[in-house]
């Protein structure tokens, strides 16, 4: 019956007085809206007291599982089915679309900030880089490049500043 008088509501053929009587008792007319804002606010509530919304998959925030969450909507964005207005509010908030994609471009940050001080791309396999690990990383392209997987962009972007593998 309830959902009979969303989609009249939805229609918007839903009696006046009905719809009024509904809201009263407090009917959610899009029950998956509700639930997109409250795991929203949770996303929130994380990155107000994270910094960041890089939320673990795993992660579950006041015994909800935000990571699936956040996860499900990089997935929908990724195949162009997330509403823009999610999207919009979801970047707003701080979201990376692939987080895979920023490590590896903060990392190249690190490295060509280590080329222009020392003037070179010869960094050694222990070296750390605002405490990041750039020597383990650098290592690890080069050995993706020797097995043939690293991406083609990437392998060309560390050509471009000089890398030689």
């Amino acid at each position: 019956w309830l959902n009979t008088q969303r989609q009249s509501h939805k229609k918007g053929a839903l009696d006046a007085q009905r719809k009024a009587r509904l809201q009263i008792v407090g009917v959610v007319w899009d029950p998956s809206d509700e639930k997109w804002n409250a795991m929203f606010a949770l996303l929130t509530q994380f990155q107000e007291r994270e910094g960041q919304c890089n939320v673990l998959q795993k992660h579950k925030e006041d015994g909800q599982n935000l990571g699936i969450w956040l996860t499900t909507q990089r997935n929908l964005q990724k195949k162009g089915a997330l509403d823009a207005r999610r999207k919009a509010s979801l970047e707003e908030a701080g979201v990376v679309w692939d987080p895979f994609d920023e490590k590896w471009n903060s990392m190249f940050v690190l490295f060509r900030q280590f080329q222009k001080r020392e003037g070179h791309c010869r960094v050694l396999h222990k070296h750390k880089e605002d405490g990041q690990n750039l020597g383990t990383w650098l290592n690890t392209q080069r050995n993706l490049q020797k097995i043939g997987t690293l991406d083609a962009r990437r392998k060309s972007r560390l050509e471009k500043v000089g890398v030689v593998w």
